[in-house]
Formats: C-alpha cells, structure tokens, sequence
C-alpha cells in the first residue's frame, strides 16, 4: 500500500510553498474552521458562554440588591439623620464599584495563575482583550444592579424603616 500524505503544514506563505498543480494552499484557521462539527460545537460552547455569563450578571445583580434590602434600617436612619438620596445613592455605587473591581481584578489574577500551573496537555488559551472586555462589562451590571436598588433606598421612608 502506497503511503498518502494528507497535509502539508508550513509555515509562510502558501503560494510559495505549493508549487504541485494537485495541491491546494489553505490558511489553518480555514482549515480548522471547515473540519466537520467545529463550527456547531464551537456555537455551543460559545451560547454557554455567553449564558452563564448572563446568570452570572443576575446573581450579582440580586446580590446587590438583597444588601441593600438588609440595610433599609441602616438607610432609613440615616435619612432620618438629614442625608440625601443623592449622598446615599453615591455610597452605594461607589461602594459597588469598588467590590465589583476588586473581584473582577481578583479574578482575573486567579484566572492567570491557574492557566500558568495547568498541565501542557489541557488545550486552554487566554484572550486578555476579550477578559478584560467581559470583566469591564461585569462591573457595568454590577453597577446597573446597584442603580436598582438606589431606586429602593429613595423609597425608603425613615420612619417605617426605623421602626416607628
């Protein structure tokens, strides 16, 4: 039986390596792109993504504003006490911020270091750009949860909330 070479990797430019009529130059990520299934297994990892990200963004989201429940007592006393809703909403998404940032950063620094102690055999890669977009836009829903429960603190009457 004749041996049959199916593929030839090189590195370059194509043209310059195909010189045989019977070949044919494909760039790897065509390639790759055109195997069978790469293109619906890649759809689904990627709608997976894409969905624990938007439960992910939820679960903050409740997070926040089941914080903010538990301080309505804090925040009617405070009310009571002469500070503005603007004071307390500026609190409250500064202090979002900052606890969004922190575990993002927080995070991110873990993601790295375990990538760096994952065996060579784990076919894993980091995007940086895309990391740093999706902890960007985590802060953002932070903060949009955090506007939600601001709605909350300026519904908050000081008296019922005290106890009176």
């Amino acid at each position: 039986m004749k041996d049959q070479i199916n593929a030839i990797v090189v590195r370059g430019d194509i043209q310059d390596s195909v010189s045989n009529s019977e070949l044919e130059g494909v760039e790897i990520e065509t390639f790759i792109e055109n195997l069978p299934g790469y293109t619906e297994q890649n759809l689904t990892l990627t709608f997976m993504i894409y969905f624990l990200f938007i439960i992910s963004s939820v679960i903050v989201a409740i997070f926040l504003y089941v914080l903010t429940v538990q301080k309505i007592s804090m925040f009617g006393l405070m009310k009571a006490q002469g500070i503005s809703n603007l004071y307390l909403a500026k609190s409250v998404i500064a202090q979002t911020f900052i606890l969004a940032f922190l575990g993002v950063f927080v995070g991110f620094i873990l993601t790295l270091i375990t990538g760096k102690f994952l065996p060579s055999e784990v076919p894993v890669s980091f995007d940086i750009v895309t990391m740093i977009l999706y902890g960007v836009i985590i802060i953002i829903v932070a903060i949009l949860g955090a506007v939600f429960s601001v709605f909350t603190i300026f519904k908050i009457d000081p008296l019922k909330a005290i106890g009176g």
